[in-house]
C-alpha cells in the first residue's frame, strides 16, 4: 500500500489502513514529532456553555464557548476580509487572461485566518507537487459572463463543431460544462490550452481524478469510538434518529440489503420502479431503493464494490439489531450517490453530479438542513467547480481532514487540504483522534482549518458481503459528525444549519492533547451536544407525536464483544 507522501496531493477516499496484523497503525504512519509541539493556546477566557441560551448566541459575533471561537460565529464579512492565499492561474485552472468575477470573489473568501484566539503548532509541513491524475477524455470549462451561453445548457458553436468535443453535459449549480473528447483525435490537455485562451472561457481543467489503495485494520476495540463520543446507545427513544431524516453519502456506494443497515436504506418513494423513466427528475432512472451512482457521467447501480462507502454508512446509521456494530443514529435515512468506482477511482464531475442529485432528492422531501457526508479529498488540489457545488448547495457538508499527518493552516493553497479546507459556512471538517484522544499520527490538524476531532482509529463498521471490518482514516473519523448532525435534525427541526454547525463544535469535549490541532481544540461529544440544545429554547416532536421538552438520559457503554 502506498503511505501518505506517496498519494498526498492525490484525490482521495481518506481512509488508512496498515498492512499485516503484526503492523500497528503508528507503525505504519509514524507521529511525526507531535511530542515537540509548541504550548496550547491560552483559553483563560472561558463562558459557560450553559450561558448560552439560544443559536442567536452562538452566532453573535466575538462570543467565545469554552474560550474558543466558532467558526460558525463568523459572518460573511468575515470571510470575505480573511488573507487572501497565495494563487496563481495554473494552480487553480484559471484562465490567465480572463478569469470571471465570481472565479476570482470565491477564491477571495477562502479561510486562511479565521481564529483571532487559537494557534497551531509549528512544525515542519510536507511539500507536495500538483500532479493529479485526471481523465484523458473529459474537460471542465465555464464560461464567463462574455459567453451568450454563460447560464446555459448549451455551448458556443465552435467549442461543439472541435472535432474531438463528443457531447457536452450541464452542471447547472455550478454553471459548468463537463466536455466529452474524442481522445484518438486530440490531447484533453491541449483542449484544455486552447479553451483557456479564450475570452469567453472563465476557467477550464481536466477532470481531475480520485484514486487511492487501503486495506482493513486486522484488528480493534469494538465500538470504543461510540463511547467516546457518547453516542446515544441506550437513550430514551426519542433521542436516537428518525427515518424522516436523510443523509447523503456521497462515496463508493453501499450494501442495501446489509443486515445492519437495510431497515435504514432511503427509499425514494418518488420514482416508479423498473419502467426506464427519470420519475421525480433528479437525474437517475430508477433509483427507487439506496440512491444513484455516476461514474464517468454515466448513470450506475449504488452498489458497493470497494466497501468504503458501505463502512462510513455503518458508522452513521447502523440500526440496534443485537448483532454486528452500531451506528450513532440507529434510526436515519442513509442515502448514498457512487461516484467512485471498484477500485476506489472517480473523477470531480460525478461527484457534483453527486451533490446535485441529493440536493433534488432533499429538497422533494422537505429536509430543511440536508447533511452530506464526504470521506475524500486531496492536498493541492483547489477546483473552482467544486468550491461552487459546495457553496451553492444548501445543507451541511462533513468533509474528512485528509491522511496526510501534516499542518494545513496556511496561505499557501498548495498547502491545504480540499475540499475540508475551503472554509465555506456551510462545511465541517473532520480530523482524526484514537482510542486514547490522541491526534492520530496520519490525521491533517491545523486551528484554522480544522474544526474538531472524532475517533478514526481502529473503526469497527459494516462493508459488504455483509460482514465487518475495521478501518483507519479521517474517512471514518467523518461520519461520526454526520451523525451527529442527523440526530440533531430529528430532535430539534428548527435548527438551520448555522445552528446545527455551531453547537456541534461548541459542545465538544476539550482534550489537553488536542489543544492547537483544531479550530475547537476538543473531540465531538454528542451528549453535550443534546444537553446543550435540551437547555436551549427548542422543541421537538416527541414519539407521541406531542411537542415537548427534550430530555435526554445518559446511555451506557456501547462497546460488545467483536463481530466476524
Amino acid at each position: 500500500m502506498q503511505g501518505p507522501a506517496a498519494y498526498a496531493c492525490r484525490l482521495v477516499l481518506t481512509s488508512l489502513a496498515v498492512l499485516t496484523a503484526s503492523t500497528t497503525t503508528s507503525e505504519a504512519f509514524p507521529h511525526r514529532g507531535l511530542a515537540a509541539a509548541s504550548s496550547p493556546p491560552n483559553t483563560a477566557a472561558i463562558e459557560s456553555l450553559a450561558s448560552v441560551e439560544s443559536a442567536a448566541d452562538l452566532m453573535s459575533p466575538n462570543t467565545t464557548i469554552n474560550g474558543r471561537i466558532s467558526p460558525a460565529l463568523l459572518s460573511d464579512a468575515a470571510f470575505v476580509a480573511a488573507p487572501a492565499p497565495v494563487l496563481n492561474a495554473a494552480i487553480l485552472n484559471i484562465s490567465a487572461n480572463n478569469a470571471s468575477a465570481s472565479v476570482l470573489a470565491n477564491i477571495s473568501t477562502l479561510q486562511t485566518n479565521l481564529l483571532t484566539n487559537t494557534s497551531s503548532p509549528n512544525l515542519v509541513q510536507t511539500t507536495t507537487t500538483n500532479e493529479l491524475p485526471s481523465s484523458d477524455s473529459r474537460i471542465l470549462v465555464q464560461f464567463n459572463s462574455l459567453a451568450a451561453t454563460a447560464s446555459t445548457a448549451s455551448i458556443p458553436q465552435d467549442v461543439a463543431d472541435l472535432t474531438a468535443v463528443v457531447n457536452s453535459t450541464f452542471l447547472s449549480n455550478v454553471d459548468t460544462h463537463v466536455l466529452q473528447l474524442d481522445n484518438s483525435t486530440a490531447n484533453a490537455s491541449d483542449i484544455v490550452t486552447q479553451l483557456r485562451g479564450r475570452d469567453d472561457v472563465a476557467y477550464a481543467s481536466l477532470d481531475y481524478k480520485v484514486s487511492v489503495q487501503y486495506a482493513d485494520t486486522p484488528y480493534g476495540y469494538p465500538l470504543y469510538n461510540l463511547d467516546l463520543v457518547q453516542a446515544p446507545c441506550d437513550w430514551n427513544q426519542e433521542t436516537i434518529g428518525s427515518s424522516n431524516t436523510a443523509v447523503c453519502i456521497i462515496d463508493s456506494g453501499i450494501q442495501t440489503n446489509h443486515p445492519d443497515l437495510a431497515a435504514n436504506i432511503w427509499v425514494n418513494n418518488a420514482e416508479i420502479p423498473n419502467n426506464g423513466i427519470d420519475d421525480d427528475g433528479n437525474g437517475c432512472i430508477d433509483d427507487v431503493l439506496g440512491g444513484c451512482g455516476f461514474i464517468n457521467g454515466q448513470q450506475v447501480s449504488v452498489n458497493d464494490d470497494n466497501s468504503h462507502g458501505t463502512h462510513v454508512a455503518g458508522t452513521i446509521g447502523a440500526i440496534k439489531n443485537g448483532a454486528g456494530v452500531l451506528g450513532v443514529a440507529q434510526k436515519v435515512s442513509l442515502m448514498s450517490c457512487k461516484f467512485l468506482d471498484a477500485n476506489g477511482d472517480g473523477f470531480n464531475s460525478d461527484a457534483i453530479a453527486c451533490i446535485n442529485y441529493c440536493a433534488a432528492n432533499f429538497k422533494r422531501m422537505g429536509q430543511k438542513v440536508p447533511i452530506y457526508s464526504n470521506s475524500w479529498g486531496c492536498m493541492n488540489c483547489y477546483d473552482p467547480t467544486v468550491y461552487n457545488a459546495i457553496a451553492n448547495t444548501a445543507g451541511l457538508f462533513m468533509f474528512a481532514a485528509g491522511n496526510n499527518g501534516q499542518l494545513t493552516d496556511s496561505t499557501d493553497i498548495t498547502q491545504q487540504f480540499f475540499p475540508a479546507d475551503y472554509g465555506l459556512a456551510n462545511q465541517i471538517s473532520v480530523g482524526a483522534s484514537d482510542t486514547s484522544d490522541n491526534l492520530a499520527s496520519f490525521s491533517n490538524y491545523g486551528a484554522k482549518t480544522v474544526s474538531l476531532m472524532a475517533p478514526g482509529v481502529n473503526i469497527l463498521s459494516t462493508i459488504p458481503n455483509s460482514t465487518w471490518a475495521y478501518k483507519s482514516g479521517t474517512s471514518m473519523a467523518c461520519p461520526h459528525t454526520a451523525g451527529a448532525a442527523a440526530l440533531m435534525a430529528t430532535q430539534y427541526p428548527s435548527l438551520t444549519a448555522a445552528d446545527m454547525k455551531a453547537s456541534m463544535l461548541s459542545s465538544v469535549t476539550p482534550v489537553a492533547k488536542l489543544q492547537g490541532y483544531s479550530q475547537t481544540g476538543g473531540r465531538l461529544n454528542i451528549f453535550n451536544q443534546s444537553l446543550a440544545l435540551a437547555s436551549a429554547p427548542y422543541r421537538y416532536a416527541g414519539a407521541s407525536g406531542l411537542t415537548k421538552d427534550s430530555t435526554v438520559t445518559k446511555q451506557s457503554s456501547c462497546s460488545r464483544t467483536a463481530v466476524g
